[in-house]
């Protein structure tokens, strides 16, 4: 069971919470890991890297 949930905290941080029934703690760390990506540009940096564009995506 606990494999399963460091799975889950391995996709997305707080599904791991959420599986293990910690709703609280797990909803705070996907708004959290959300507003990392969205305001960190993570997302794009990753698209950037993928298609070759290293230099742009640093």
């Amino acid at each position: 069971m606990r494999n399963i949930a460091a799975l889950f905290s391995i996709l997305m941080p707080g599904f791991g919470q959420i599986y293990n029934g910690q709703f609280i703690k797990g909803v705070f760390f996907v708004i959290v890991e959300h507003f990392d990506n969205a305001f960190g540009h993570i997302n794009e940096a990753i698209h950037l890297d993928f298609n070759g564009l290293h230099q742009q995506a640093i």
